[in-house]
């Protein structure tokens, strides 16, 4: 470990000093004992350093510590405009005619293994309309693990964490006989490392309270940190103070956070309303601005009564202000979330018309994505869920969804009931028109009547149950629905327009591992004729070998290897459709890609071979290549590169190789593809990743 005290930094004119003599041998005196003195320190640096990062090994926290936590925060509004309306949670703050807002909540944070948080609020008050929630994404920075790899969940590298300390520099300043200070600054500065200092107990390693300043995902925050004393609760915040600002395309907005941990209800709070809850548990007394801004919130309420009292209004609804505005627009740009039947379920929509949401690849061009998500809770093992994912494509005009209901009769053994629909993967297939071409010559231009292109409606039914943390078991049915796209030249052709298959499958997944190491998976799929009108016979065989490895400082190395061919064809079967081996039409942004895809490949190949052979690999780093750049370091977030390979029938040898990277604003990704060991063709691939955890 190396000190970064630069005897520059102390004498900044040492080599213009030109005095006399007796001054050249007094400052030379000076730099010996200095010197020295650094020497000694870093045999300190190491000795205090080495027992921080030791301090957490001997302490095993519970599987769940349980802490009562309550929570004020103050927003100014310094700067808003329009844009403001598309970012999360801040709809109704744009749309307030007041710029300063009050907000206090009492919450229960469950510290999962030392790791995780589970946090749950119970009340709330605020001067913020309709007491909506705002920058929930901010309250994550109060409950940080500066013990673990990452600070704030899987983000912010620790300086506290020995597998992280090559990524930072230390220097230690004594306090007293007891406690030291630890200053640490990041060697490369990035949005995944912070600078500050930390307060130390040199015999034990014991960080008492830290100091640290970074910024992240639009947030520039200054963290203040008091951990408890003993025990696991060393390892946890006691209170945490937070100042943050958020600057966006001319939006500026500050907030100051203060959390106090161990935090107690009363008897009998249910009987409270939110704001005598919140007044019961305050730890400290409220400024006179914030009292303030309370008052002007109770004189606005009085003079609505009074005002009510002596002319009620009527109970008519403002179309614009109470529909148009609140309903439709919030509706609109933002995402709508929340919870039925006393919190058993929930529902979470993303926006309807958002320019966020919008992304870019080669193959599809602009496209448009839309998610929702809706759960409900029957008991602790059970529970019913149901997705809607879809996108459209405005080059190909195509609309892709995929729509799954889901019954979960064991959520712990994963055993569940899904029934699924969804129309993507629009096929291609030659079948068809060879067969014209062979009966009916060259009477026509077949080749431009689009013969071989077909939509695909499928649907799914399947059944899946872990056996145990190696085996796992699913047993369904498939059925598909083609059409022809052109269905007046098939008409022409006498061809039928719609082609059905229907086919039991079953899957068997080994992980000789268990859950964090490799996952071999094997498919079977046997299609019937003459049920619901099928009129294909097939065998589909796909065997599958797929890994994620953790690596140190949140580096992951993803790798995918399959193959999957059909036997026992029959005459009548025109389509070949991959379960493992195709497009993927609905891609969520960064973090849905890592199983690997062929960015690059025409989609037709998808369907024209009796068998293939697939490699994909994906790196991914927060410090590779940009991040260690000046300047465009400090926005960068991770960075990818990716090859994969292929061979099918008409394709022995076709290579992709590319490069990706991601921060606060979209992730780009660059892609060339060579063929039979030729150029072949290069694409890009961009996504807006702009509050995508918001």
């Amino acid at each position: 470990m190396q000190s970064y005290l630069d005897v520059y930094q102390i004498f900044p004119n040492f080599v213009l000093v030109k005095r006399t003599l007796a001054t050249r041998y007094f400052l030379s005196l000076m730099l010996y004992i200095f010197s020295a003195s650094v020497v000694s320190a870093h045999s300190n640096d190491t000795t205090v350093v080495d027992r921080l990062f030791d301090y957490s090994q001997p302490i095993h926290p519970s599987d769940t510590l349980r802490s009562g936590v309550y929570v004020k925060y103050e927003l100014d509004v310094v700067r808003k405009n329009p844009i403001l309306m598309c970012i999360p949670t801040l709809y109704h703050i744009y749309r307030a005619k007041q710029r300063h807002f009050l907000c206090e909540e009492y919450a229960e944070v469950t510290f999962l293994n030392g790791q995780k948080t589970r946090r749950e609020r119970k009340s709330r008050f605020s001067n913020i309309r309709k007491n909506r929630t705002t920058l929930p994404v901010v309250l994550r920075y109060l409950t940080p693990h500066i013990y673990q790899t990452t600070i704030f969940d899987n983000d912010i590298l620790s300086p506290f964490v020995r597998q992280n300390h090559r990524l930072y520099r230390y220097q230690l300043q004594d306090i007293d006989e007891e406690s030291v200070q630890v200053i640490f600054k990041p060697k490369t500065y990035n949005t995944q490392t912070v600078s500050g200092e930390a307060i130390v107990e040199k015999n034990t390693g014991r960080i008492a309270s830290v100091k640290m300043k970074g910024e992240f995902d639009h947030i520039r925050f200054v963290l203040d940190i008091t951990l408890g004393e003993e025990g696991e609760w060393s390892l946890l915040p006691s209170s945490c103070s937070l100042q943050a600002s958020f600057v966006f395309l001319g939006n500026k907005m500050t907030g100051n956070y203060h959390a106090v941990y161990g935090v107690e209800l009363p008897d009998k709070s249910d009987d409270y309303s939110d704001r005598e809850l919140i007044e019961s548990i305050r730890p400290d007394t409220l400024s006179q601005e914030e009292h303030h801004i309370y008052d002007v919130l109770d004189s606005i309420a009085l003079a609505r009564r009074v005002a009510d009292s002596i002319s009620p209004r009527p109970t008519r609804r403002d179309f614009v202000k109470d529909v148009l505005w609140d309903e439709i627009g919030d509706r609109l740009v933002n995402r709508i979330r929340g919870h039925f039947d006393h919190d058993k379920g929930s529902y979470r929509i993303s926006p309807l018309l958002n320019p966020l949401y919008f992304g870019y690849s080669h193959s599809k061009g602009i496209y448009y994505r839309f998610r929702f998500r809706s759960s409900y809770d029957i008991d602790e093992n059970r529970e019913l869920a149901l997705q809607l994912k879809a996108g459209y494509s405005f080059k190909l005009h195509e609309v892709y969804f995929t729509l799954p209901f889901i019954y979960r009769f064991n959520k712990q053994q994963d055993g569940y009931i899904e029934f699924e629909i969804s129309n993507g993967n629009r096929i291609v297939n030659s079948t068809v028109l060879d067969k014209v071409k062979a009966e009916r010559g060259n009477e026509k231009n077949w080749d431009e009547m689009d013969l071989d292109y077909f939509k695909n409606t499928h649907f799914n039914i399947a059944g899946h149950y872990n056996i145990n943390d190696q085996w796992s078991f699913l047993l369904g049915a498939v059925y598909h629905k083609r059409t022809a796209i052109n269905k007046k030249a098939f008409m022409e052709t006498n061809k039928p327009l719609r082609y059905y298959s229907f086919a039991p499958l079953v899957e068997i997944q080994f992980r000789p591992t268990g859950w964090h190491g490799p996952v071999f998976t094997l498919d079977y799929e046997r299609g019937v004729n003459g049920i619901f009108r099928s009129s294909q016979e097939y065998e589909r065989w796909e065997m599958d070998l797929s890994h994620i490895i953790h690596l140190p400082v949140t580096r992951r190395l993803a790798y995918r290897v399959g193959c999957g061919f059909f036997t026992s064809r029959f005459k009548n079967v025109y389509f070949l459709d991959y379960t493992n081996f195709r497009e993927d039409n609905i891609n969520g942004g960064w973090h849905d890609d890592w199983t690997g895809e062929f960015e690059l490949l025409n989609r037709n190949w998808y369907n024209a071979s009796k068998y293939y052979l697939r490699a994909n690999m994906t790196f991914e780093s927060p410090l590779m290549v940009l991040s260690r750049i000046p300047l465009v370091g400090s926005i960068m977030e991770k960075e990818r590169i990716y090859f994969s390979a292929l061979r099918v029938s008409e394709i022995k040898h076709y290579f992709e190789f590319g490069y990706g990277f991601s921060n606060r604003l979209f992730s780009a990704c660059a892609f060339v593809s060579l063929k039979e060991g030729h150029y072949d063709s290069f694409g890009m691939k961009f996504g807006f990743e702009l509050f995508d955890s918001w």
